[in-house]
């Protein structure tokens, strides 16, 4: 085999460790990597003799070696993941102008969730086994989790 071979069999094994390491856990694409470094050391040993196979595997450590120290690095870790803070936060504020037996309007379809109206504050709102059109009088239910349950109001 050439060297390019060699190398080219050396840095496929690396990368296909590394993409065990970060995206594909389980150790079978590891497995497959490690056996292509192996591949790529017989190889240097058989094409390049003894002394070019003693270099080429201390070559080949040291560079799994430096992948692997850079990828557990901090500053790695920093420039690959998402760096933005979660802003979010759950919306408690339509818990406080709702509370069970209010009765309201739905102003989108509740499928199983949509918005009602109840006084002069729109709210999120959610349905257990039920679809309610636009426009429909609802009644709530229960409050649970932060989320508010509405059913049809029945007109007798």
């Amino acid at each position: 085999m050439s060297l390019t071979v060699l190398i080219l069999l050396l840095l496929a094994g690396i990368i296909l460790i590394a993409m065990d390491i970060l995206f594909i856990p389980g150790g079978i694409v590891a497995f497959f990597g490690l056996g292509l470094m192996i591949f790529a050391d017989y190889g240097a040993y058989e094409s390049l003799g003894s002394t070019g196979g003693h270099l080429f595997t201390l070559a080949s450590v040291v560079a799994f070696a430096v992948i692997l120290v850079q990828i557990f690095r901090p500053s790695f870790w920093k420039r690959v993941s998402e760096p933005a803070e979660v802003l979010g936060k759950v919306n408690t504020e339509d818990l406080q102008h709702c509370k069970v037996g209010d009765e309201g309007t739905s102003l989108t379809r509740l499928r199983p969730s949509g918005n009602a109206r109840f006084g002069n504050h729109v709210v999120e709102v959610f349905t257990r086994h039920e679809f309610i059109e636009a426009n429909q009088a609802v009644k709530v239910t229960s409050i649970d989790e932060n989320r508010i349950y509405v059913q049809t109001l029945k007109t007798e």
